[in-house]
């Protein structure tokens, strides 16, 4: 199951994500958001958190991610936070 707690996303997402992002990586970014910065997030608007912090993205000086969408389940938003 995906972050975001639906089964049919994470088949219609891996084309896009292959070699980019490990679904780790965005558990990863929800629980930073979430620590350490008091934010719940879903999968797909934790993505972009997730590219900075594996540098995917480079973020040399002030660099922006939007993050919306909080529309995670609870029992996979307690799952994740727990990992």
């Amino acid at each position: 199951m995906t972050p975001c707690g639906c089964n049919d996303c994470e088949s219609w997402m891996q084309p896009y994500m292959d070699g980019v992002l490990s679904e780790e990586q965005i558990r990863e970014a929800i629980r930073f958001l979430a620590r350490g910065h008091g934010l719940v997030a879903e999968g797909a608007a934790a993505v972009g958190v997730a590219a900075v912090l594996a540098g995917v993205i480079h973020a040399d000086g002030p660099t922006v991610v939007v993050v919306t969408g909080r529309n995670i389940a609870l029992p996979v938003l307690a799952e994740v936070l727990a990992g």
